[in-house]
């Protein structure tokens, strides 16, 4: 195997899932800024953007133009994808160094929460997946073990952003405590005299 095969590290059905995963996020992304420019003039406003009004009007285009390029043209798309995210995770890294709680803007309404590690941690997830949709020029229909090694590896890093954002807002992950039982303070032995005349 020559090493001008990019194959060899991922599989044609790997890189072509991740190109469809892709397309499909910057699809929404798109569709959901498109829907509402003016929130999303606001939120490109709010990370300190120039000119927010206009990119408001640019960017949801762009990213039309990535998703769809990634269904048709993997490699080309990708690298659009690529660019992309190196611009926007560069404008967050500034974003959270600055202290600034506001949003984003990366899906639109569907992202409301103030950017943080976590959205550069994500934007690096997303790179990565670009990078192995970039191993292929034509999308191809993975085998099963391919599609569902994919898709596991993805939902499974979805899951853990999400364990780490819900351990952020409310400080636990997991509680065996039932509801009620927050302020109650007495020997869990001894019995509930609630409603027993004195």
């Amino acid at each position: 195997m020559t090493g001008a095969d990019p194959h060899w590290f991922v599989p044609a059905g790997v890189a072509s899932t991740m190109a469809v995963l892709l397309a499909i996020i910057f699809l929404a992304a798109a569709t959901t800024k498109a829907s509402n420019p003016s929130a999303t003039a606001t939120e490109f406003r709010q990370l300190g953007l120039p000119a927010s009004g206009l990119l408001a009007r640019l960017v949801p285009p762009v990213e039309l133009m990535t998703g769809l390029a990634l269904l048709t043209a993997p490699r080309v798309g990708a690298e659009l994808a690529i660019a992309l995210l190196l611009i926007f995770t560069a404008i967050i890294v500034a974003t959270v160094r600055s202290g600034r709680r506001v949003s984003c803007g990366c899906l639109g309404a569907l992202s409301s929460q103030p950017v943080s590690i976590l959205t550069i941690a994500r934007n690096v997830g997303l790179l990565a997946m670009a990078l192995m949709a970039s191993t292929t020029t034509t999308l191809t229909v993975p085998d099963g073990p391919s599609a569902m090694a994919a898709i596991s590896a993805v939902l499974l890093v979805v899951l853990a952003f999400q364990l780490v954002g819900l351990r952020r807002d409310i400080g636990r992950i997991w509680s065996v405590e039932l509801a009620g039982e927050g302020g109650r303070t007495s020997n869990p032995s001894t019995p509930d005299r609630k409603g027993i005349p004195a």
